[in-house]
C-alpha cells in the first residue's frame, strides 16, 4: 500500500466519487493476482479479512466490477 500510495495519484479525476483511492484499487488488483482468484472471489475473501480491510483503509467493500474496471 505504501508503494502504491507513492506511485499512483489518489484519484483519477477531480470528478470521481472519492469512495476508493487508486492505490487501494491497485493493491486489491495485485492481491487478486497473488491469490489467483476471480474478482468476485476477491471480494468474498475481503469480507472474511477485517484486519486486511483495516490496513488498506477500506471502510466498505467495493463491488467486484469496481476493481475490474480500475484494472483496465
Amino acid at each position: 500500500m505504501r508503494l502504491a500510495t507513492q506511485r499512483v495519484p489518489p484519484y483519477s479525476s477531480k470528478f470521481s466519487k472519492h469512495t476508493f483511492t487508486q492505490p487501494q484499487l491497485v493493491v486489491l488488483y495485485c492481491l487478486k493476482i497473488k491469490l489467483g482468484v476471480t474478482y468476485r472471489e476477491l471480494i468474498d475473501w475481503l469480507e472474511e479479512m477485517p484486519r486486511l480491510r483495516e490496513s488498506l483503509g477500506l471502510k466498505r467493500l467495493p463491488h467486484f466490477t469496481t476493481v475490474q474496471k480500475a484494472a483496465l
